[in-house]
């Protein structure tokens, strides 16, 4: 059987199946304005027709607002995170992230792994490979370093000290580079520990916050009902 409202207003939890869901608690330490579906769900266009699915492609299925409330401007995104972002991937598919489309990136990029590229690069800037200087300057050397026969040449052994000094150069500038990169990783670790900290600390104050309101506002109602007994 199904109802339908005008308008309804959740204050504790909102639960679409089964099961206990250990995030969201449950009982006395539930948590108010919480929610759980075992999906699929679907929010936006409610078919393929309309710009959404006709199929059960995904446990949450997001695509554009199609509401044509006279009040309602459907926005350009189908999805906006705010915070951050974990994609913990599984066997389900071959890809954790699959983008159909361009894809712009704000900010720096870090890889642990292979890069398979189709196409081409094009970088307006510079691309950094402190590992391969090493290996460049040691092929240099070799373009440049005469025929045995030549090697009591004092210019070319001047040449020679000068090229050895060169390259001990650019890998000390290697070395440094990366220890730059390591210090700015951990100062990025750092300060996402930190973040996280005083994350924890504001939710505890919250709950704190929470649980003695919510104890006011509990006594102030046995104070009432203890009232009226006493009138009745």
């Amino acid at each position: 059987m199904s109802m339908g409202f005008d308008d309804l207003i959740v204050g504790g939890q909102l639960r679409v199946g089964a099961g206990y869901v250990p995030p969201i608690k449950e009982g006395d330490e539930k948590i108010n304005g919480s929610a759980h579906m075992e999906g699929p769900v679907v929010f936006g266009a409610p078919s393929k027709k309309e710009g959404g699915f006709d199929e059960n492609l995904a446990t949450l299925m997001i695509a554009r607002t199609t509401n044509n409330d006279a009040d309602c401007t459907p926005a350009d995104r189908s999805l906006w995170v705010k915070g951050n972002t974990r994609l913990q991937g599984d066997a389900g598919t071959s890809y954790t992230l699959n983008v159909t489309g361009d894809v712009t990136i704000i900010g720096n990029t870090e890889q642990t792994g292979d890069t398979n590229q189709v196409g081409n690069i094009t970088a307006s800037g510079t691309i950094k490979a402190a590992t391969l200087i090493g290996e460049l300057t040691e092929q240099y050397a070799q373009a440049v370093a005469p025929a045995d026969s030549a090697q009591t040449d004092p210019l070319v052994q001047i040449r020679q000290q000068e090229l050895s000094l060169r390259g001990a150069e650019i890998q000390e500038k290697a070395r440094q580079f990366e220890e730059r990169q390591e210090l700015e990783k951990q100062k990025e670790r750092n300060d996402v520990l930190l973040a996280q900290q005083r994350l924890d600390l504001t939710e505890e104050a919250t709950s704190e916050k929470t649980r003695v309101a919510e104890e006011r506002i509990q006594t102030q109602r046995d104070i009432a009902a203890a009232n009226l007994q006493r009138k009745m």
